[in-house]
């Protein structure tokens, strides 16, 4: 289906959102989640199903998760449609 503006959460991962990102060096990333069909990862741009948007989904800024052994800090989220 067709995501709306009312279907996205600024406070939390999720389809949808624009997540920035630290690394464990210091190097601020931007990714955009969206569904399968849109991912482009050249571009940042994140299928809902891939493992490292898995390993973001519902976390909120401020929070950190890791992934394959290294360690991501959310720095900000925002809306797709903002």
């Amino acid at each position: 289906r067709i995501i709306t503006p009312d279907d996205i959460h600024v406070n939390e991962i999720g389809i949808g959102s624009i997540v920035t990102v630290t690394d464990a060096r210091g190097n601020e990333i931007l990714y955009t989640i969206l569904g399968p069909w849109d991912a482009d990862p050249d571009r940042n741009i994140l299928s809902f199903n891939s493992k490292f948007a898995q390993a973001m989904i519902g976390k909120k800024a401020g929070q950190s998760f890791n992934f394959r052994d290294e360690k991501f800090q959310i720095v900000n989220l925002g809306s797709f449609f903002k």
